[in-house]
């Protein structure tokens, strides 16, 4: 067996029902490809299971409540978290969004343009996890920052205070200090 290789630096690990099964759609919709995989003893749940995906790492298990364990995201609202794939052009967005729902996942954000400058989706798997799909609308050159706070929100406003010298400093509206 070839040499599994290292985790991405940020791992997300999915609790979900029917692993197995959320890992085959993985690869399916998302083009996951895996790379290892443990079961218990009796093969009906996985223990983990390892994924690479867009360049980095994903880890899935089934449930273990019976070990105190994370409940999959199926029963109820939303999950708090999603996971976000960065693709390389606005096109990607709209062909992973089309690939992901005609698998069956549920859209919960149409592919748009947004006002941060990316082609943006947004998705919810059939095993509760919620993914967003994300590619720049302009490429920039190497080192120039995609958005500038100014060209995006004006100049900074500032409040006027009365409380002393330490205070009466102007201050943009956000309350953190000013940049000059």
């Amino acid at each position: 067996m070839p040499p599994i290789p290292p985790p991405s630096p940020v791992t997300p690990y999915l609790t979900i029902r029917g692993a197995s099964d959320a890992a085959a759609w993985y690869a399916r919709a998302l083009g996951a490809k895996e790379l290892h995989r443990a079961m218990t003893e009796d093969g009906t749940r996985a223990l983990h299971i390892h994924l690479e995906l867009n360049g980095g790492t994903v880890f899935l298990m089934d449930e273990f409540p019976e070990q105190g364990g994370a409940v999959a995201p199926v029963d109820g609202p939303p999950p708090p978290v999603a996971i976000t794939l960065q693709l390389a052009a606005p096109a990607d967005v709209d062909a992973l969004h089309a690939r992901t729902t005609e698998a069956g996942a549920k859209t919960t954000m149409k592919p748009d343009d947004m006002f941060w400058g990316a082609r943006f989706a947004a998705i919810s798997d059939p095993f509760g996890p919620q993914w967003m799909f994300n590619a720049p609308l302009v490429k920039y050159p190497p080192r120039t920052p995609p958005m500038h706070g100014r060209a995006l929100c004006g100049p900074a406003r500032t409040r006027k205070t009365t409380r002393g010298d330490r205070a009466s400093r102007a201050r943009p509206a956000s309350g953190f200090p000013a940049h000059g």
